[in-house]
């Protein structure tokens, strides 16, 4: 009984004289930002890979297959199309 009712006292007292947080509002600044600036061509990474399909007629039917152009390797097998 003596334990939690210390534990109590320890713990009201750290939440009491803990410090408040109170936010603050701000006005930004107003920022102008060039249509050129953000659409630059040489920022852009791409960094999905590109997926084709590939299409080859083996014994007279239709086959298609992925192709990942980024990696240039096969995905999958040959499925008729």
């Amino acid at each position: 009984m003596k334990k939690s009712i210390k534990l109590f006292l320890i713990s009201f007292t750290f939440m009491a004289l803990s410090p408040t947080i109170f936010s603050k509002d701000c006005i930004a600044d107003e920022i102008q930002i060039s249509e050129s600036t953000i659409f630059s061509d040489s920022e852009i990474t791409t960094y999905s890979d590109t997926i084709v399909w590939k299409y080859k007629i083996m014994n007279g039917k239709l086959y298609k297959r992925k192709y990942n152009s980024t990696k240039k390797k096969w995905v999958g097998s040959w499925i008729p199309a």
